[in-house]
């Protein structure tokens, strides 16, 4: 074999050593933001659960504030 032959399948084994690279970071890239994505749609789906459930406390603490309310003006009338 000649030294130019050598040296052509030394640069090539380099392109492709280089190339798996890239697509290993690649991927791994997607896999981590994957996994941030996914992190933060659990953390937005507890925030508007952790809403919801505040709304459900506010609401029933307005209903009884106002049956008491009206129970006291019911009261005063009497």
């Amino acid at each position: 074999m000649e030294v130019e032959t050598i040296l052509g399948f030394i640069a090539l084994a380099c392109f492709v050593l280089a190339l798996f690279i890239v697509l290993v970071a690649r991927i791994a890239s997607a896999r981590r933001n994957r996994a941030k994505r996914k992190e933060k749609a659990e953390e937005l789906t507890r925030i508007y659960v952790n809403t919801a459930i505040q709304r459900l406390k506010v609401s029933g603490l307005e209903r009884r504030t106002h049956r008491l309310d009206e129970d006291s003006s019911l009261s005063e009338k009497k």
